[in-house]
């Protein structure tokens, strides 16, 4: 059957490792009000779908600072914030601790209390629990203590906590620091979380390097590995953060065997992610100071281990919902859509995005379309989404036609939808087309019809409406004729809005009103919307030009006159009237006394007109004057003669003796010359004026240089003269650049430009080659000779040759001699060409030939080795036997003996010889034998040689990897040996390890479900051993049963006769059982309507087959997944029970109570007759559902004064007043009663009236 989520809440302290001078005072258990009830070391065990925890550290004590002056804690009172526990309406608090430490100055260990403010405001108090306690840590104090204080009651949610803790005469030095630890389940999540907490007080003092604590965490056992896990400590009292350098940064925790460092604080939360294995049951717990002269003091006050699994049971699986509908029929919202869910926990809320929403299973009413529902279970926390949709029966043919707005004299196309009915459609318009669209330009605002035929014959009609507006008709007002220069305002009327173009020239392009400045004549166009029709209209604003007015400025000599003249315009109007002979006209005659500027104005027949000034300048009375400038140049050079006229009356005239007629003339004469200009001015009459100028020529001067040829790699002096200085280009090879002299030696013939300058500022250029001849090259190779012979030597590379020394030589001179030294002698020979000349030296060698043969040699039996001989030009060995070839420097020889060689060395006019001897090493014997191994791929084996012959002590080198002469431990195969002697030589052989056959064992496995037992068996061996033990009742054996809680792969080893062993693998299954699990909807009903949906939601593989039993008296079953039952009308509770298999057989059965609960009904008579005759004679109340322990009836009589009354249900009036003898007087009595619900507990209370007649 069924059980709850298992949890064990328990406290005790850990187990102490004693450290210097430290004592465990106290183990305290306390029993929890959750499922469980036992003793057991934990504080706390819990597993469940969705368990988890949150928790929230803070440091407090602030006795001592660091080096800094840091104080490290905050203080009492303080807080910590929380967060990641999920939303309010899918979680279960569990359990929530605030975890705390002290160093304590009472005598004792002080009574603590905790008051803790949630993040909504509210406030608890609660007191606190030793969980363990010992002798002080270092500090001087009376002892250490570790706190435990269980805050459920005030946990709401995340944020912040802020809390005080009372019973410290000074909390801010005592209390080291504090975790506030929330466990909670999450009860939408898909994972079983498992969670251990041991506390107490693991304590150690100061001063003991060589203490470290430990601890073995049990209380549980991990169904499967785990999903995500984490191991976790609190070490309290770690003061040496104040230490900046190691070792005192840190300390070492072990965490389920995951070992890291942690800084060192007072309050220490050591966490580390781990993983926990199947069948795990216990975790190791560690803790490791730095060990310099003293260990550091610290109490480790919890040590606790969460983990997660998916596979060991199935959290809250998920919502799957199966949906049916009905589909709409044409042009109608008579659909249906119904949606069924299995998953979470029923009752389930429904939401269909319909319009308005829809909140039950199913939806009606709904039109063709798609349309979302989301289930919610009864949690609020589990919520899934699907979509339905529902397509229209089919139906005729329907069609949309598209209208719009035109202006007029625009067209539009009417285009249409035709969907539904039957293909092909027929179009026909009450235009006559009969094309699915339609192009129109009607005038009017106008309606088309459009009949739309299926193939069924079944017609839709639609209709567009074309809407046509009108265009604007524009006016355009303003002065359209403008003089260059001036604006006009122009104005459109007859639109909304306004765009003139183009731009040029207006203020702006967009309003009614425009300011036109243009300066040529131009068109505007003026386009103007309204309702988005545009109409349009031109202006030309026509521009006429001004005047240009032009006068020529006169200068006449004082007391002449000088007549004006203006063009350019029509008229004319001249300003001031002095010394004019008229005011008007083109021209008029000026004889102004001083200089005066004149004004005209000019202008045409449009009256656009313009102004011009001109200034007549008056001068004295008349006559010019000139000067003319000369100049000097060099011979070939042409100079400028510039005159300069004043006086007179200007403009000037010049005349020059050369035809020229301008002030300034150019002239190139070869000698010296005199040039005369006159100058005329513009006087009346006319005055002239005469000048010369002078241009003297000075000759250039003649530059000689000589031409030089000079032998590479020397130089020469060149010389120029005519001149008085001198540059010299280009710089190649030259000394110095400038001066009478350079000194020059290129490496190639070079052409040198030289320019001279004489004392008159005159250059001239010219140039001179100086020609570079090559040094011969003398080129006489060496020669050598033997003792009394003769050699020919000839030079090369010049014209004549000089030779020496002369002993030995045929002749001193000429490009051939002949050379007999008797011993080696050196010539030096000299060659001359083109008058340049170089050396060189020859050698000649005089000398006997010396035969050269490489040394001896020792080699092995069978090997070879090359004879190198040198020194001549043919080579003859002996004795030839066992060589490749007796005639070359080189042959290769492989004699079977010792041998000495002879070579006679010969060249063209000498010969000698030489020996050498090769002695051969004797050749080595093996003699291998193997020993074969006793089991297939038992490397037991042996390999055995003796070698004989050859040079000992031997080396053995084996394909194996052996080096001895003996190999043991040797596998099956060929191995390739190789024997290596003293003097180098080896022998190879090969020796073959065999081995018997393999053993072959055959295994089977089985599955059976969770909790069952399997048979494995195991065959073709003689013995076997299994391997794990997990789950067998034997390991030996060829069949074993198993037993284990998961599946489980079992090896197993064989061993046959000769010792010889092999392992299989097998597989015992283990199959899920399911879970069965089922809500009944309603969960409470009444007599009335005993009538109970039952809801599958079993789970754990695929379920297969259902049992119910309904537990009413005929015992009624039912094999459907999710059936209905009508039970008796009557108030009663049974017991139904569920039993499912899923598809691996399994099963699993569940129980619940149903109640039929009786429905409340209340009556009570108006009249009784109380005359003793047994019909009616009491007044009594009659009702169903009512609770007799809860009931009170009261008679009053008509002046309120009450005469009797009763709580005990069924106990009627007789009538008698306050316990009398005699019945009542006939009248009409008042009755109150009181009266509660069985079922629901509600209290009713009623009053009326009741008559007493006989």
């Amino acid at each position: 059957m069924k059980q709850g989520y298992r949890f064990i809440h328990v406290g005790i302290s850990l187990t102490p490792f004693f450290c210097k001078r430290i004592a465990l005072l106290s183990f305290l258990f306390f029993l929890s009000t959750k499922n469980i009830y036992a003793q057991a070391p934990p504080a706390y065990i819990g597993t469940a779908c969705g368990l988890n925890y949150v928790h929230g550290d803070v440091m407090i004590q602030t006795r001592t600072a660091d080096v800094n002056n840091k104080i490290p804690g905050t203080g009492i009172p303080t807080s910590v914030t929380i967060s990641g526990i999920p939303p309010s309406s899918c979680n279960v608090i569990e359990i929530a601790y605030l975890y705390f430490s002290v160093s304590y100055k009472s005598a004792t260990a002080p009574v603590a209390s905790v008051t803790i403010t949630n993040p909504l405001g509210a406030s608890n108090t609660y007191n606190s629990v030793i969980t363990g306690q010992s002798g002080d840590l270092g500090w001087g104090e009376k002892g250490a203590a570790a706190y435990r204080t269980t805050v459920t009651g005030n946990i709401a949610g995340n944020g912040v906590y802020n809390f005080n803790i009372a019973g410290f005469s000074d909390p801010n030095w005592e209390i080291n620091g504090a975790t506030l630890i929330i466990v909670y389940r999450n009860t939408t999540a898909s994972y079983q979380g498992s969670l251990t907490l041991w506390d107490g007080a693991l304590s150690c003092n100061c001063g003991n390097p060589n203490i470290d604590q430990s601890h073995t965490l049990t209380g549980f056992n991990a169904c499967a590995k785990s999903t995500t896990a984490k191991a976790f400590l609190i070490v309290s009292d770690l003061q040496e953060f104040l230490y900046s350098v190691p070792p005192y940064s840190g300390h070492q925790t072990t965490l389920n065997g995951v070992t890291a460092t942690y800084p060192n604080n007072f309050w220490n939360w050591d966490e580390s992610a781990t993983t926990v294995n199947a069948g795990q049951t216990t975790a190791q717990y560690g803790i490791q100071v730095p060990k310099v002269g003293f260990a550091d003091c610290y109490t480790i006050c919890l040590t606790g281990l969460y983990y997660q699994t998916t596979s060991c049971v199935t959290c809250n699986p998920p919502l799957i919902l199966t949906t049916t509908n009905t589909p709409a029929s044409c042009s109608a919202c008579n659909g249906g859509a119904s949606v069924s869910a299995t998953g979470g926990t029923a009752p389930y809320k429904y939401s269909w995005n319909t319009v308005p929403a829809q909140t039950t299973a199913m939806a009606v009413n709904l039109c063709s379309g798609t349309y979302t529902v989301t289930v919610t279970d009864v949690s609020g926390c589990i919520s899934s989404a699907t979509t339905v949709t529902l397509n229209p029966t089919t139906c005729g043919p329907a069609i949309t036609a598209t209208g719009g707005v035109i202006c007029s004299g625009g067209c539009i196309n009417i285009a249409t939808t035709a969907s539904g009915g039957t293909a092909p459609y027929t179009y026909s318009w009450n235009t006559g087309a009969t094309t699915s669209s339609l192009s129109v330009c009607p005038t009017a605002t106008t309606t088309y019809t459009i009949t739309l035929s299926d193939g069924s014959s079944k017609n839709a009609t639609a209709t567009a409406v074309v809407t046509v507006n009108p265009s604007p008709i524009l006016n355009v007002t303003g002065n359209t004729t403008i003089c260059n220069g001036t604006s006009t305002t122009l104005t459109a009327s007859g639109a909304n809005t306004y765009a003139w173009s183009p731009g040029t020239g207006l203020s702006t392009t967009t309003n009614a009103t425009v300011n036109a400045n243009p300066t040529t004549t131009t068109t505007y166009t003026i386009t103007g919307v309204t309702s988005g029709c545009t109409g349009t209209t031109t202006v030309e604003i026509i521009v006429n030009p001004n005047p240009a007015v032009n006068i020529t400025p006169v200068t006449i000599c004082q007391g002449n006159s000088a007549t004006l003249s203006a063009s350019g315009s029509t008229t004319y109007a001249w300003s001031p009237a002095t010394g004019l002979s008229a005011t008007t006209g083109t021209s008029v005659v000026a004889n102004p006394t001083t200089t005066t500027t004149y004004t005209v104005i000019g202008s045409f027949a449009s009256g656009c007109s313009a102004s011009g000034t001109v200034i007549v300048t008056v001068n004295p009375p008349c006559g010019p004057g000139v000067s003319a400038t000369g100049s000097t140049v060099c011979e070939g050079i042409c100079a400028t003669l510039t005159s300069t006229a004043s006086g007179g009356i200007p403009p000037y005239t010049y005349s020059w003796d050369t035809g020229e007629t301008t002030a300034s003339i150019s002239n190139c004469p070869s000698v010296t010359t005199t040039y005369t200009v006159t100058v005329t001015d513009n006087s009346v009459p006319t005055g002239t004026a005469s000048a010369i100028a002078v241009i003297t020529v000075n000759p250039n001067p003649v530059v000689v240089v000589p031409a030089a040829t000079i032998c590479a790699g020397t130089s020469t002096v060149l010389t120029a003269s005519g001149a008085t200085t001198y540059t010299w280009a280009p710089a190649l090879g030259l000394n110095t650049t400038s001066g009478t002299t350079v000194t020059a030696n290129p490496n190639i013939t070079t052409t040198y430009t030289v320019t001279g300058s004489n004392l008159l500022g005159c250059t001239a250029t010219t140039t001179v080659v100086l020609t570079i001849n090559p040094i011969p090259l003398i080129s006489v190779p060496n020669a050598s000779i033997c003792s009394g012979g003769t050699t020919v030597l000839s030079a090369t590379g010049a014209n004549s040759y000089t030779w020496g020394p002369s002993n030995g030589l045929s002749a001193t001179t000429g490009a051939t001699v002949t050379a007999n030294p008797i011993t080696n002698s050196t010539y030096t020979v000299c060659g001359s060409s083109n008058g340049c000349s170089s050396c060189t030296t020859v050698t000649v060698n005089v000398g006997k030939l010396v035969a050269t043969i490489s040394p001896n040699k020792t080699i092995c039996f069978g090997n070879s080795t090359n004879l190198i001989a040198s020194g001549g030009s043919t080579y003859s060995w002996t004795p030839k036997t066992n060589l490749d070839n007796p005639n070359i420097f080189n042959p290769i020889a492989t004699p079977t003996v010792t041998t000495t060689y002879t070579v006679v060395v010969s060249d063209s006019t000498c010969s000698n010889s030489a020996v050498v001897t090769i002695t051969v090493n004797p050749a080595i014997s093996l003699n291998v034998a193997p020993i074969n191994a006793t089991c297939f791929g038992r490397c037991n084996g042996q390999t055995i040689v003796i070698p004989s012959g050859g040079t000992s002590p031997y080396i053995y080198s084996w394909s194996g990897g052996c080096s001895s002469a003996a190999c043991n431990n040797v596998c099956a195969g060929s191995y390739t040996l190789t024997v290596t002697d003293a003097m180098g030589c080896t022998n190879s052989g090969v020796v073959t390890v065999t081995e018997p056959l393999a053993l072959t064992m055959i295994v089977t496995g089985g599955n059976a479900c969770l909790g069952d037992s399997i048979t494995l068996s195991a065959t073709g061996a003689t013995s076997y051993s299994w391997f794990p033990a997990t789950g067998l009742y034997t390991n030996s054996g060829a069949t074993v049963i198993a037993k284990p809680t998961q599946t489980t792969t079992y090896t197993i080893t064989g061993t046959d006769a000769n010792g010889c062993t092999t392992t299989a693998i097998t597989t015992a299954t283990v199959n899920p059982k399911p879970n069965a699990a089922f809500t009944n909807n309603p969960q409470v009903v009444n007599e009335f309507n005993p009538t109970i949906y039952f809801n599958d939601h079993s789970f754990g593989g695929t379920i297969t087959s259902w049992k119910w039993n309904f537990g009413d008296p005929k015992k009624t079953t039912s094999t459907i997944q999710n059936p209905w039952f009508t039970y008796p009308d009557t108030s009663n509770h049974y017991q139904v029970g569920l039993i499912v298999t899923n598809q691996f057989g399994c099963i699993d059965s569940i129980t619940a109570t149903i109640y039929i609960r009786g429905i409340f009904t209340f009556y009570i008579p108006n009249t009784f007759t109380p005359d003793g005759n047994g019909l009616n004679d009491g007044f009594l109340p009659k009702g169903v559902g009512i609770d007799e322990t809860n009931y009170h009836l009261w008679i009053f009589d008509r002046w309120g004064n009450l005469i009797w009354h009763t709580e005990t249900w069924g106990e009627a009036w007789d009538g008698k007043a306050n316990k009398g003898s005699d019945i009542a007087q006939l009248d009409t009595y008042v009755w109150k009663v009181y009266v509660k619900e069985k079922e629901t507990g509600i209290n009713h209370n009623y009053v009326g009236h009741v008559n007493i007649v006989k």
